[in-house]
């Protein structure tokens, strides 16, 4: 391996460091009082990992020049072989790590998700109740608009 595609890999394993560390910072709990300020930090949470790992794909699309060029060559160095396999463990690890916590992410989610459609049904209730009352209430008066220009 090259010392450049070692250094791509490095990046690549920075990239995923920091989305297990942004995903560290953020624990969730499912509790009902905290519903909707979970929920937001769940979507921020997400969005900021997506923002973060949009690096990956111009990262990968180098690697694969640097393989293109290194297949051609048919030279690897054992130093560089040693390295990459350390970060290729590393990068099992983290990626073990983040789905680990994405599951448990996901299943906080769905409490949240089944509280945010009870909050939801209320609401959808309340209007339909409100709808039916203004109907009755309001049925017989018209309201009418005057022109006072003319």
């Amino acid at each position: 391996m090259s010392a450049r595609y070692v250094e791509l890999m490095e990046q690549k394993s920075a990239v995923i460091a920091r989305v297990l560390e942004v995903t560290r910072a953020v624990s969730f709990t499912g509790a009902e009082d905290a519903v909707e300020k979970e929920a937001d930090a769940f979507s921020s949470l997400y969005e900021q990992r997506e923002i973060i790992l949009r690096r990956i794909p111009k990262i990968e699309a180098e690697m694969e020049k640097e393989s293109i060029a290194i297949s051609a060559n048919k030279l690897v160095s054992d130093v560089h072989q040693i390295r990459l396999n350390a970060i290729i463990v590393k990068q099992k690890e983290m990626a073990s790590e983040l789905i680990a916590l994405d599951e448990a992410n996901f299943k906080v989610y769905e409490k949240l998700k089944s509280h945010l459609a009870g909050d939801l049904k209320t609401v959808r209730q309340s209007r339909d109740v409100n709808e039916r009352y203004n109907e009755d209430f309001y049925d017989d008066t018209r309201g009418y608009y005057f022109d006072k220009k003319n």
